[in-house]
């Protein structure tokens, strides 16, 4: 690849980067579930990924029981939910989707097609080369996220095994 192209696409996510702060000036302002349920209803996966990636600081504040309410409140939208079960386990390391399959109070409809999508592809579970190399360019991204992580598992969320993530 054109190195030229290469250090513009760098550059492009470094200007993003110093842009981001006056953001979550913006952001801090919002009931962040409210904002993130918004997103996960009303915008397509690429977009919620995008800015969750770049806006992460948002998600610090938290807590595993703050997702689990997101979970229910989404519950009616597959698209939704594999949103927010796939971000949560790419990019927090968290299981959110063993939550949600015992939730009682849930779309069992819904939570049947969340269940065999992802038993399907399981894979969209994981980073892949693409997520890495956007957070590879974005450390700090890296950093809140294994906060995040370290944070929902202290509340009793469990696992997924991403050591390597937080070492980007």
């Amino acid at each position: 690849m054109d190195k030229h192209v290469e250090n513009i696409s760098v550059e492009l996510l470094e200007t993003r980067a110093a842009f981001n702060n006056e953001i979550h000036e913006k952001l801090s302002g919002l009931n962040i579930s409210d904002f993130l349920v918004h997103n996960f209803l009303d915008y397509p996966q690429s977009h919620v990924y995008d800015l969750l990636i770049s806006y992460n600081k948002i998600l610090g504040n938290l807590s595993l029981h703050d997702w689990i309410n997101i979970l229910r409140r989404i519950n009616d939208s597959a698209l939704a939910l594999y949103t927010c079960i796939g971000f949560t386990s790419k990019f927090l390391g968290i299981d959110l989707l063993n939550i949600y399959m015992v939730l009682d109070d849930i779309n069992n409809f819904v939570r049947a097609d969340v269940v065999g999508y992802f038993t399907e592809r399981k894979a969209l579970l994981w980073p892949d080369k693409w997520d890495i190399r956007q957070l590879r360019y974005m450390h700090e991204s890296t950093a809140v996220f294994k906060f995040v992580h370290d944070k929902l598992i202290a509340e009793g969320a469990k696992s997924i095994d991403m050591d390597f993530i937080w070492d980007l």
